[in-house]
């Protein structure tokens, strides 16, 4: 009998590439320092919120994959 469950539970190195690959994109690049200290503290917190939220979706959709994966014995 062949065990589904995925081998890799919780985060994982593997995950560490694609999110420095997002994390270097032109889009994702820090304004600069004389932009950063105009900006409010709201503005600021913003600005790094939606950077982890972007890696979070993707570590969400790669975790699925990978239960999809497990579930139709692909793994």
């Amino acid at each position: 009998m062949r065990s589904r469950l995925p081998i890799v539970q919780g985060s994982s190195f593997g995950f560490l590439a694609p999110a420095l690959a997002l994390l270097n994109l032109p889009r994702w690049q820090c304004p600069p320092v004389e932009e950063i200290e105009a900006m409010s503290a709201e503005n600021r917190t913003m600005l790094w919120q939606e950077r982890i939220n972007e890696i979070s979706g993707a570590i969400v959709l790669a975790s699925m994959l990978q239960i999809v994966m497990g579930y139709c014995g692909r793994v």
